[in-house]
């Protein structure tokens, strides 16, 4: 969490610094691939395209559907192998993400824009 908020920060100086405005990161964006929703219940269908002989000898294309793997992010992880080794100190480890996050984004962009002439 705290490299992607250093990357994104660090590129949000040099953007502002060629426009000279303000350095801007979208927390929420950041945020999200962090937060607490639960993704197993979001369905991804993947089209498939197939070329399909029939029985005059012409090929058509078919499309059929399959359900693709559940997306994930750091915490629906953390919870799950939680959950999978029955471990209540793995899940214990997330509790603070909120507050380094918002360190992160404090020591990575507004102290580092601060110094900045």
């Amino acid at each position: 969490m705290i490299s992607t908020v250093k990357r994104k920060s660090k590129l949000a100086l040099k953007i502002a610094e060629k426009e000279g405005k303000k350095p801007v990161v979208f927390k929420k964006r950041l945020h999200k691939l962090y937060i607490h929703a639960n993704l197993n219940k979001t369905k991804i269908l993947l089209r498939r395209k197939t070329f399909v002989q029939n029985n005059v000898g012409d090929f058509r294309i078919e499309s059929t559907k399959k359900e693709k793997d559940f997306r994930s992010n750091y915490l629906s992880y953390i919870r799950r192998a939680s959950t999978i080794m029955e471990e209540l100190a793995i899940r214990k480890q997330i509790g603070k993400h909120e507050i380094l996050f918002n360190q992160a984004l404090y020591n990575h962009l507004k102290r580092k824009a601060k110094l900045t002439p």
